[in-house]
């Protein structure tokens, strides 16, 4: 009883290493109080829990679904899937060995201009720029050899002929370049800028960065974008720039065993993902003619981890590859020489002065392009979700692989029939109406010498000869019939306000749109950025004719002039390709400046920014991005930027919760000086990454942490001749191993290694020789404590690009380890669930999601020395004599809290 009645609080636990909580009851009172870290004392106000009972169910199925689009839902086979990936450490580990290393490049010491990085910078932007100008050729050259013999039939009127030849060569691109991803490299599929995202986050997608990958992906993605189909060159050449990154700034090939002893201080693993970021953010500018763009886009999107020297390096290498690419795509088209060499500049137009009624269709069109983004995306996972089902059936794998490349054929088929046979619905217009256009001259196009030819496609209509009074053309045929960045270029053309039927564009529009829904995700190698810049152009261009039309009936006149030429159809167009782009990609600065770059009129800045703002708020509310829909179906452990962890559909706080509810534990620790055969049976009995290394203290007298070993070096010390060919007893060997082979990303010959391990394991001898592990020792191991916050530990570790995060006590005692997978959504979703479950998931649940009703307890020191002792009897390190004896289980199931010092079954990460 309080004051005479019943006790109307209720005092909840919050997950903490406590072994109890204050509680109250209603009908009992204060029954216990325990030593604990955090409490919440909510007052339960009959009136406000009454208000909150009696929210409207529309506001209940709002919160639902926005809860559920963050959610992380991933099925168990992708789960396991998932943790057969490896982590890298973004710096290399802090080692005597490392030490050494750096001592013998002195220039990494002294040097302040570093002209060697400069250098490589500057090769990695030429060979990039080299790439795209050679991508782009080789996509021309083969539309041209294909539409040249096409539109000779049209010309004639010989549609079927026409139509055969296109969808026949069509077929056959579209099938060698299945063949090739799904055969030869199946890596090679898509655009890969999913993977890119995924290594750049520190997750080693092993044959990404291999010669293989980018040959395979360049000769698939010239026959997919040469075919017709709704693809694009941008996402590959970003694969491309990743790889021509890593390679040159490593400066070796594997695959061809080159390797000098020049650059050699770049072989780590920190430069390697400054060079991959520089390739990636070249490959964007190279691929849209956006430098600045290219850089944003890497910042924003692709890369984790930034630093303002990368800004200023990453811009320069965007900037080189830029001008080379440009070089050479004016000096050649379609590999025939255009007679100069040497130029190169930014497409740039007469700019329209803007006006504050322009932010009107902005915003209609951000509206607009963020639900179809969001249709877009969920539409696309789920054809992603039937594919998957449907390519599983068949038992054999072939079978499967067969499947896949019959697939895009048929994707392939169905388009050329759109291309050959939608125009024939439409009528031919006559040329002629062009003629009041402002700009009349945008028809045209010069063709080497003074001679000129026309844009429009004629396709079959009658007296379209350009000497004849009556010239007729189809604007569906001069839509449909090209590649993506043709389409673009008739999209944004301004002062043609009706080269283009607002219906025509919306016809068009809806094929465009769901045909490259269908084909992101098929068996070819393309990205989906234009056809995406195409899809949304469209639209724009619809609305404006539509709004040119509205100024004809209210004004009586042709065309809008002065102060309302922002109304031509060819600004609405690019402010459309910009709105659907955000919501699909859902970055705001990076596509703001993209797509100003490639209009070339910095006046569009605010209408675009507008557009693009509306649209991704708009689409955040309906779905996630598509790339973290992708990253989730490939199983990709990525790390984002702000987990959201969702329970009973609310969004929980995670700095409510301490790093100890998530760590894997117990933790195997080895010595610094360690039995060879044990060594052994430790690496064969788990495949755990890393290691951590305690020593006794004297003082406290107990094993303290300090430092870190990881599996690559236990492998190449154990592989090592010296520790082989050690037979003396007692002896302890410290092992010289050069620096390229302890810094490894994974073993090459790993049977190998493992036949030399079960050596050591079987043979007797082997118990009474050790080595010095000192050497290879990373004594810079980040460590935190088990009480730090959760939300700070998931930033230290992603910020950081840490591959290994080890608990301690506040003696130094290792209790946990946390990696890559204890850090992912669905695993904090698990074991914070879990929790609630056993505590009173009602309560709880309430208590996390009302950050305003915590009150900090303090311990006093007996309570903080009574929990300490508790957390040391409960919660060892296994040592490796230990497992030598057989006393360390992990085979358990038991249910999780090691905060409450609760036995847990699970383990460190395979990461």
């Amino acid at each position: 009883m309080v004051n005479g009645k019943p006790a109307t609080l209720d005092v909840r636990c919050l997950p903490t290493d406590s072994t109890g909580c204050l509680t109250y009851r209603r009908d009992r009172g204060l029954m216990d109080s325990r030593s604990i870290s955090a409490l919440s004392i909510i007052s339960l106000n009959e009136q406000k829990a009454n208000k909150a009972k009696s929210k409207s169910k529309w506001h209940t199925h709002v919160q639902s679904f926005r809860s559920g689009i963050s959610q992380q839902s991933l099925t168990e086979q992708q789960k396991r899937t998932l943790r057969l990936y490896s982590s890298v450490n973004y710096t290399p580990d802090h080692s005597l060995s490392y030490l050494t290393w750096i001592g013998q490049h002195k220039s990494r010491i002294y040097s302040r201009l570093e002209w060697d990085r400069w250098f490589l910078v500057f090769l990695i932007g030429i060979c990039i720029g080299l790439a795209a100008a050679l991508l782009r050729q080789s996509i021309q050259a083969l539309g041209d050899l294909q539409w040249s013999v096409t539109k000779s039939y049209f010309k004639n009127g010989e549609i079927d002929k026409g139509f055969g030849y296109q969808a026949g060569t069509n077929c056959l691109y579209v099938a060698v370049g299945a063949v090739l991803v799904t055969f030869v490299c199946p890596l090679a599929t898509g655009g890969g800028t999913v993977e890119v995202i995924a290594f750049l986050n520190g997750i080693m997608v092993h044959g990404m960065l291999t010669i293989q990958n980018l040959v395979v992906k360049f000769i698939a993605n010239v026959l997919a974008v040469g075919s017709g189909l709704p693809a694009a060159i941008q996402a590959p050449i970003i694969t491309y720039g990743a790889i021509i990154g890593a390679g040159v700034g490593q400066f070796q090939s594997k695959a061809f065993g080159f390797s000098p002893n020049v650059f050699k201080r770049f072989r780590n693993s920190e430069d390697r993902r400054a060079f991959t970021t520089d390739g990636v953010a070249a490959g964007v500018a190279a691929g849209f003619n956006s430098p600045i763009g290219g850089m944003l886009f890497a910042m924003e999107d692709l890369s984790s981890f930034w630093s303002k020297g990368l800004s200023w390096q990453t811009f320069f290498c965007a900037v080189v590859a830029t001008a080379v690419a440009q070089i050479f795509n004016t000096t050649f088209v379609a590999f025939k020489y255009q007679g100069k060499f040497g130029s190169f500049s930014l497409e740039v137009v007469e700019p329209i002065q803007m006006h504050v009624l322009t932010l009107i269709p902005s915003m209609v069109l951000g509206a607009t392009g963020g639900l179809l983004g969001a249709f877009f995306t969920r539409l696309n996972v789920y054809i992603n979700g039937l594919r998957k089902k449907f390519f599983s059936k068949p038992s054999k794998p072939v079978f499967q692989k067969i499947l896949r490349v019959i697939e895009p054929i048929i994707i392939v088929f169905i388009m050329t029939c759109f291309t050959v046979f939608m125009p024939l619905g439409f009528k031919c217009r006559n040329v002629n109406v062009l003629s009041n256009y402002t700009s009349f001259s945008d028809c045209y196009e010069s063709s080497g010498g003074s001679s000129k030819e026309i844009k429009l496609d004629f396709y079959s209509c009658s007296n379209s000869d350009v000497n004849e009074t009556h010239v007729y053309y189809n604007d569906v045929a001069t839509l449909m019939q090209g590649s993506g960045n043709a389409y673009l270029g008739k999209l944004w053309s301004r002062g043609t306000h009706f080269m283009f039927e607002w219906s025509s564009c919306l016809a068009v529009f809806v094929v465009y749109f769901f045909m490259t829904i269908w084909t992101a995700g098929s068996a070819i190698s393309g990205g989906i950025f234009v056809p995406i810049l195409v899809s949304g152009s469209l639209l724009g261009r619809a609305l404006g004719v539509g709004m040119v039309y509205i100024w004809q009936d209210v004004t009586e006149t042709m065309f809008p002039s002065n102060e309302w030429r922002w109304m031509d159809p060819g600004v609405m167009a690019a402010i459309g390709s910009a709105a659907l782009l955000g919501g699909v990609n859902r970055l705001e600065v990076a596509s703001t400046v993209i797509v100003m770059e490639m209009v070339g009129d910095i006046n569009l800045v605010i209408p675009i920014l507008i557009s693009i703002f509306i649209s991704k708020m708009t689409a955040d509310q309906l779905s996630k991005p598509l790339y973290k829909f992708q990253l989730e179906g490939k199983a990709l452990p990525y790390l984002d930027s702000d987990p959201t962890i969702v329970v009973k559909k609310r969004i929980l706080n995670m700095e409510l919760f301490k790093i100890c509810d998530v760590m894997s534990f117990p933790v195997i620790t080895i010595h610094i000086e360690e039995n060879v055969s044990r060594l052994a049976k430790m690496l064969l009995g788990n495949k755990h990454t890393g290691f951590p290394v305690v020593k006794y203290d004297k003082e406290i007298k107990s094993e303290i942490f300090y430092g870190l070993v990881t599996r690559i070096e236990l492998y190449a010390i154990l592989c090592s001749d010296e520790v082989y060919n050690q037979e003396v007893p007692g002896s302890v060997v410290t092992p010289t191993i050069p620096y390229d082979e302890l810094s490894a990303d994974y073993l090459t010959r790993i049977s190998v290694a493992e036949e030399r391990l079960k050596t050591y394991a079987r043979v007797s001898e082997n118990s009474s020789v050790f080595v010095n592990l000192d050497p290879f020792i990373n004594i810079s191991t980040p460590k935190v404590d088990k009480d730090f916050s959760l939300q700070r530990s998931y930033r230290i570790f992603r910020t950081l690009g840490l591959r290994h995060l080890v608990v301690i006590d506040m003696r130094n005692k290792v209790v946990g380890m946390i990696t890559r997978q204890d850090l992912m959504q669905f695993h904090i979703q698990e074991r914070v669930e879990k929790m609630l479950d056993k505590n009173g998931r009602e309560s709880i649940s309430y208590a996390i999601t009302q950050p305003h009703a915590v009150i900090m307890h303090h311990q006093t020191i007996e309570e903080e020395d009574e929990e300490e002792m508790e957390d040391q009897i409960i919660l060892p390190a296994i040592t490796i004599n230990e497992i030598d004896k057989g006393k360390a289980d992990y085979g358990s199931d038991d249910s999780v809290d090691q905060c409450n010092n609760i036995k847990d079954p699970s383990l460190q990460s395979s990461l």
